[in-house]
């Protein structure tokens, strides 16, 4: 899946991607039996498609990126707080911007082309001490999904 990227102006850049990658997509799918549709289905669905209902555009797609971006972070904050104390409003700001930087992410803004990433230390490392950042670290190691234990 080829994931847009925003330049300065925000408008998408879309990323090339080359004939090796398309063939490869292209294997996979035959050799998971998927079969091009045709004729009036094929009509059928694109028109569907084209038309837009019960098919979320771009804006949309965002908005819920946004919102995961912030059921992620909880989640994130939940795991460090569960094995250290973390005071109300380092928890809230740390939140707060653990959900920003998510939602960069997610929806491949970025403020220049060249700009690296922040690390976990540059988002989190006024909220959390060493330790902290450490459990931090441990606690996306184990990936944005609910573990088990957890809602």
């Amino acid at each position: 899946m080829v994931k847009p990227r925003r330049n300065n102006n925000r408008r998408c850049v879309e990323t090339r991607v080359n004939a090796e990658t398309r063939r490869n997509v292209a294997t996979e799918l035959k050799e998971d039996h998927a079969v091009e549709m045709q004729g009036k289905s094929r009509d059928e669905a694109v028109k569907d498609f084209l038309s837009g209902k019960g098919w979320y555009r771009g804006a949309d797609v965002d908005r819920l990126s946004e919102e995961e971006a912030g059921v992620i972070a909880a989640r994130f904050v939940r795991r460090v707080q569960a094995k250290t104390a973390l005071a109300k409003d380092k928890a809230d700001g740390l939140e707060r911007d653990l959900t920003g930087a998510i939602r960069k992410q997610l929806t491949g803004e970025c403020s220049a082309p060249d700009q690296k990433q922040p690390s976990c230390d540059d988002v989190a490392g006024k909220y959390l001490d060493q330790e902290q950042l450490k459990i931090l670290r441990e606690a996306i190691e184990k990936g944005a999904r609910p573990l088990p234990n957890e809602g």
